[in-house]
């Protein structure tokens, strides 16, 4: 029997399946859910200093293809998701999502967090396309450098990732590989968030499926697959060093499988836990067992960025 056993760092995962922050990650009772799951460790809804309620409602909209959001990061503060990981069981662990919507407040949050030993790898999402007249961060190159340097390496000194969006050049991802290099405490990339600013329409309506942002939403779903997976290679081909985390168009043991072979060290889950429910995690990591075992392989490291 093959084995699904990951090496996150210094984190020894049983499989490599996780849900994407922001489902399954906003309320304790939802990451209670997630901690009795088959995943092999879960992620927080991005954080911000204080709790936010998010965006007008309907901001999320879906169907059985795609997810269309402009959420808008609500969360509840934090604090909140700190002292969860703080009294959670071992078994499991727990990445806290960081959101930067001001850099005054995540030097806070980061100065908060430095001194707490069970707080291991934050993400930093410098990539939210749903906040109303700002931009994304990582699009920004200049305004990415600055942050990192004046306020993570001044706020944090231990080691953390980023969430990224997506990048649609080769020249892009030399740009931004190069302002990671340049900071060591960098140790995984999360590949990618949603898609943004898409326009999705109701025939019936007439209008937009969300209100938000005139209707502008970030994209998931089975439609940004070959995105990810673009961005996943080329990430990992850029900075093999670097821990790469495949999200985005997961849906199958087959999916997971091709992000692995890209190079992803395991692999975050959206809109298809959102749609389909926390059951498809058990589904999705014995079809990618079932891959393994038809093609020979006993460990996944046996094929991990082995793309031809």
């Amino acid at each position: 029997m093959c084995s699904l056993v990951t090496r996150f760092r210094s984190l020894i995962l049983h499989n490599p399946i996780s849900n994407a922050a922001g489902v399954f990650g906003t309320h304790t009772d939802e990451l209670d859910q997630m901690f009795r799951t088959h995943s092999g460790l879960m992620v927080t809804k991005s954080a911000t200093l204080g709790s936010r309620v998010g965006n007008k409602w309907p901001a999320y909209w879906e169907n059985s293809q795609i997810s269309v959001n402009s959420m808008g990061l609500p969360n509840n503060g934090i604090e909140y998701y700190v002292d969860y990981i703080r009294d959670l069981p071992e078994g499991k662990p727990c990445i806290l999502s960081i959101a930067n919507i001001d850099n005054e407040q995540t030097a806070d949050i980061l100065q908060y967090i430095n001194e707490l030993d069970y707080i291991k790898y934050p993400e930093i999402n410098v990539s939210c396309p749903n906040i109303e007249g700002k931009e994304q961060l990582a699009y920004d190159y200049e305004g990415l450098e600055y942050f990192l340097t004046n306020i993570l390496d001044k706020n944090y000194t231990k080691p953390y990732g980023l969430k990224l969006p997506p990048y649609f050049d080769p020249v892009h991802i030399d740009l931004v590989s190069d302002i990671i290099e340049s900071h060591p405490n960098i140790v995984f990339l999360t590949c990618i968030n949603s898609v943004g600013n898409v326009l999705h329409i109701d025939i019936d309506t007439e209008s937009s499926v969300i209100i938000p942002k005139s209707g502008l939403g970030g994209l998931g779903g089975d439609y940004i697959l070959p995105i990810a997976l673009s961005n996943v290679y080329q990430f990992k081909k850029r900075l093999p060093h670097i821990d790469i985390i495949g999200c985005g168009g997961i849906r199958s043991g087959e999916d997971v499988f091709k992000h692995i072979l890209v190079g992803a060290t395991f692999v975050q889950i959206g809109t298809h836990l959102n749609r389909k429910g926390l059951g498809s995690i058990e589904r999705i990591a014995e079809e990618l067992r079932s891959i393994m075992n038809k093609k020979g392989y006993q460990t996944l490291d046996d094929f991990r960025g082995h793309y031809k």
